[in-house]
């Protein structure tokens, strides 16, 4: 299986002088292991394919052709790549970086393109985009030049994938959508390659369905997921590296869908799809573990989350994952610890991940808003109001973008901005933002928000001395949605008894 990047670079140099006779059938052999090793990466065989790519360097290192030896190194880091440890990033990035400087000096366009595309992609694996920004650029003029339809394609993927980390969702959905049109439109392509086509566009539709996904479409997101994982599945099979993460990002989908049961089985199918080594030393298995502690915690399985999130961090510890992956995972763990009414621990949790976010993100980007705002809550479980609302205010700043702050999110802060007003004693305005926050969670998957606003707002309703016929029937709404939490909310459901018992009868 190959495709029209790997073609030009592997098969024949356009505007090249040939290889001097006598070394020719010794360049066309490693051609040909170098493309063998391509398959093998590509098929999801990483360490066969490394194997050959290392061979065929030793191999070039005794010729006197530099374009080729340049090919070898290139298809070395490639296989690294897919190891997705910290050490293989670096020694990946040298060797792309030293096959580069000889392609450009061998003018060898096709190749310095290829290159400069995984340049942007290896930004992409770490946290920043100020880099992948700038490669971004560079890879553009190379492909403009190397005049290949193909890494066109590739290059609204990654531009796309560069504004979805930078949050901004709607620019990324929009260059997800140019890369499926510039591959669907790609005429070149011979028939025998329309295989890898598809397994193209896949990832492009994954990819689109996050975009929109980030953007509170949920249902066409999760179409959009299944339908790029059953391509991809169908033509590598279910333990290929790149179908896992599709399979992956369809179980979060659900999660996020309300379908919790059928979000676990999807990613415990993927876990369970991995190689035996891999599930506990790859990339992949520590965010399948970080997904399942986000399932387990809207499940109510708050130990069990907690076990997710902490193996998700000792397995990014042992490959060296990126900053941001370790922030999620971190998050994660302070869900559960906050919902266990840890709270020392929760904005322990979340202070950590708020380190690991800020070098690389910007101040209005919407993880950073979130992480303020869970900061404030863990602060609200304290008591410490003064400084939680500090915070609020802060993630109220950041989540007032718009588009890219769903009704779910926006229920939660101005829920954490009530509770915090409650705490100050500041009654009408607490009064004011809860009566606002309640109608924001019609058909939230999490019920939790919605039971600490109902509760909150009958407290300060009863505090101001209003409505009483109202307080009971918020009190008994509370009641029930807190009941529904289980034992996790047994304190909270038990509180809501005793106010209603305090509460004067209302006569009949």
């Amino acid at each position: 299986m190959t495709n029209k990047e790997h073609s030009v670079v592997y098969q024949h140099d356009v505007g090249l002088a040939p290889p001097p006779v006598e070394i020719a059938s010794d360049v066309q052999a490693i051609r040909e292991r170098l493309q063998q090793a391509l398959v093998l990466e590509r098929t999801g065989h990483t360490e066969e394919s490394l194997a050959l790519a290392r061979e065929a360097r030793t191999r070039t290192e005794q010729l006197s052709c530099r374009t080729v030896h340049a090919q070898a190194l290139f298809q070395i880091a490639r296989a690294l790549d897919g190891r997705h440890t910290a050490e293989a990033r670096r020694e990946a990035e040298a060797l792309y970086v030293d096959a580069l400087e000889i392609a450009e000096h061998e003018r060898c366009e096709p190749l310095v393109a290829a290159i400069c595309v995984r340049l942007v992609q290896l930004a992409l694996q770490e946290s920043g985009t100020q880099q992948a920004h700038a490669r971004w650029h560079k890879a553009n003029a190379a492909c403009r030049t190397a005049s290949c339809a193909y890494q066109e394609a590739r290059l609204h993927h990654l531009r796309g994938e560069i504004h979805y980390r930078d949050g901004d969702y709607a620019e990324a959905a929009s260059e997800q959508s140019l890369a499926i049109a510039a591959i669907s439109d790609d005429r070149e392509l011979p028939p025998e390659r329309r295989r890898y086509l598809q397994l193209e566009l896949s990832q492009y539709r994954g990819a689109l369905a996050t975009a929109l996904e980030a953007q509170g479409l949920i249902d066409e997101a999760v179409a959009l997921h299944e339908d790029a994982w059953n391509l991809s599945s169908d033509a590598l099979g279910p333990s290929h590296p790149d179908v896992i993460k599709l399979q992956m990002n369809h179980g979060l989908a659900l999660k996020k869908q309300g379908k919790l049961d059928r979000a676990r089985a999807v990613l415990e199918a993927a876990l369970a799809s991995m190689p035996p080594r891999c599930r506990s030393s790859s990339l992949d298995a520590g965010v399948l573990c970080t997904y399942l502690s986000e399932v387990s915690y809207y499940e109510g399985k708050l130990v069990e989350a907690a076990g997710h999130a902490r193996k998700a961090l000792r397995i990014y510890k042992r490959v060296g994952a990126p900053d941001r992956r370790r922030a999620e995972a971190y998050s994660t763990l302070g869900n559960a610890e906050l919902k266990r009414k840890n709270f020392r621990k929760a904005l322990a949790r979340y202070e950590e991940a708020l380190a690991l976010r800020r070098p690389h993100l910007r101040d209005d980007h919407y993880q950073v808003g979130v992480n303020e705002g869970s900061i404030a809550e863990a602060l609200l479980g304290l008591s410490r109001y003064d400084e939680a609302m500090a915070h609020v205010v802060e993630a109220e700043r950041i989540l007032a973008r718009g588009s890219i702050c769903d009704r779910e999110c926006q229920a939660w802060i101005l829920s954490v901005k009530g509770e915090v007003l409650l705490g100050q004693h500041r009654l009408a305005e607490a009064v004011t933002v809860l009566e606002q926050a309640l109608p924001q969670f019609e058909g939230a998957p999490d019920p939790g928000n919605q039971a600490w606003a109902t509760w909150a707002l009958a407290r300060a309703l009863h505090g101001l001395g209003r409505d009483v016929e109202r307080v009971r029937q918020l009190a008994e709404a509370a009641r029930a949605l807190f009941a529904r939490l289980g034992p996790s909310e047994a304190r909270n459901r038990n509180a809501v008894e005793q106010f209603l018992q305090r509460l004067t009868p209302v006569a009949a």
